[in-house]
């Protein structure tokens, strides 16, 4: 199945009201809950009005309680809706084992599961790729390699040049040291 069919699917099958109820039941008996409830009919509104990075960035700052399958459902098809496979796997990836281990999250961990067969078809084409680009398809003629004697017989005479200007200097600078002498005399 393809992930933004799955991803609407699930959008349009979770029942926020049902999620809204569960909260305010549940923020009757313990007061962490109460935040929640203001922050998920801002994230429903959101959702539906396609601002899906802010009802993501809200979901983010939810402390780690106790929570129904249907809200991790939602939250991973709002993070599908942003960032595709990748944002979802990670969302997905970040939850308890036993969150992904629960029976109504069976279907976003298939269909985020890496298909090894797809993963090897990508290792095959990089390395494809980079064997055509090694191999040099020009007829140029073979560069005429240097004998070793030649390359010697180079760097020696660069040592030379080097050597006759360390003498120029030299001089120069003995030079300006005896005017410095005859000046200070």
């Amino acid at each position: 199945m393809d992930l933004s069919k799955f991803i609407r699917s699930e959008l349009e099958t979770i029942n926020t009201a049902h999620i809204t109820k569960w909260l305010e039941d549940k923020s009757l008996s313990k007061r962490d809950y109460k935040r929640l409830v203001e922050d998920f009919k801002a994230i429903v509104i959101m959702e539906q009005a396609g601002f899906y990075e802010q009802a993501d960035a809200r979901f983010m700052q939810w402390k780690p309680l106790p929570l129904p399958a249907e809200i991790y459902r939602y939250r991973l098809a709002i993070a599908g809706k942003i960032g595709g496979k990748r944002l979802a796997r990670k969302r997905f990836s970040a939850y308890p084992s036993v969150v992904q281990n629960h029976s109504q999250l069976k279907s976003w961990k298939k269909i985020l599961r890496s298909n090894p067969l797809w993963l090897g078809g990508l290792v095959v084409a990089g390395l494809l790729a980079v064997g055509i680009t090694q191999v040099d398809f020009s007829e140029e003629a073979p560069p005429k390699k240097i004998s070793e004697q030649t390359s010697v017989e180079q760097k020696l005479a660069t040592l030379e040049k080097e050597v006759e200007q360390l003498k120029q200097k030299n001089e120069k600078l003995t030079a300006s040291e005896e005017k410095r002498r005859k000046q200070k005399n």
